[in-house]
């Protein structure tokens, strides 16, 4: 899900990926469409695996709605599978989609039906004088990751606020360089389902919708992982993939602040109205 703002990250993202793609667009003027329209006649060439959908609202005076574009993007998404990625992170390594693709086929059915896959996520650093990080510097292997960790060039994704990735457990996924397996499992309590948002793959069929409640910044993709949790999803952690975030100056403000109290207050509704009565807490 993404702006007009975004198309190069987009791009960006596609090069790695490299396979089919769903992705929302959030229009909110006709200079918009516009935009996505050139945007798409001189990209063919990489647009070509990719599902644009615009979603336009009745008035522009309404917060971002995150997950209404996340439920579109996935309802595009034409495999029993998807990877839900922010346009911001890159998925790794080179030709991901094939490499994943590879590797889920191998697990086994029961298993990927009820679970989570996560892939850990890092943030490339900016250097001096550098105001968004660049992505001739991503590290194209689990081994560059950790290299680039031990220099202080990548770190943890939100390493700040630990219980937003924390349980991702990366200590152990760095030290799994030729793991035998292709997955580690981790027990994420419901205490930590507060905070947790990974990355993830998921099957498709029977999971629950982003809860479209939610507009603009705060609990938008945490209340996913909240009622999925709720639901009996589990989390296994991915051994060879991962995900980078293309550092950039935080924005914080009056604004943003506001608009997390007030989705504070729609996740005690839903959980009142909904979590309880469906999940029993």
């Amino acid at each position: 899900q993404m702006g007009t703002s975004k198309f190069n990250a987009l791009l960006t993202q596609l090069q790695y990926w490299n396979g089919p793609a769903s992705v929302a667009i959030y229009v909110k003027t006709e200079s918009d469409i516009d935009q996505i329209f050139n945007f798409t006649q001189h990209n063919k060439q990489a647009l070509q695996n990719t599902s644009l959908h615009l979603v336009m609202e009745r008035t522009t005076e309404l917060k971002y709605p995150h997950n209404i574009l996340r439920n579109v993007a996935t309802e595009g998404v034409e495999s029993d599978f998807f990877l839900a990625m922010d346009v911001d992170l890159i998925p790794l390594p080179a030709n991901c989609h094939n490499r994943l693709h590879d590797t889920m086929a191998a697990i086994e059915d029961s298993k990927k039906r009820s679970t989570l896959f996560v892939l850990p996520s890092f943030s490339l650093l900016r250097r001096k004088n550098e105001s968004v990080s660049t992505p001739d510097r991503l590290p194209l292997s689990k081994s560059d990751t950790v290299e680039m960790v031990k220099k202080k060039e990548v770190e943890q994704f939100w390493a700040r606020i630990q219980g937003i990735q924390g349980p991702t457990q990366y200590m152990k996924w760095m030290k799994n360089l030729n793991a035998s397996s292709s997955t580690y499992n981790i027990q994420v309590k419901f205490r930590q389902t507060e905070l947790y948002e990974p990355y993830v793959v998921a099957f498709k069929p029977g999971i629950p919708r982003y809860l479209e409640e939610f507009r603009g910044f705060g609990l938008n993709k945490i209340s996913f992982f909240r009622e999925t949790y709720r639901a009996g999803y589990r989390y296994s952690v991915l051994n060879d993939f991962y995900c980078v975030h293309l550092d950039h100056p935080k924005v914080s403000s009056d604004a943003k602040q506001k608009e997390g109290r007030a989705n504070e207050e729609v996740w005690k509704r839903i959980h009142q109205s909904y979590m309880l009565p469906k999940y029993g807490k």
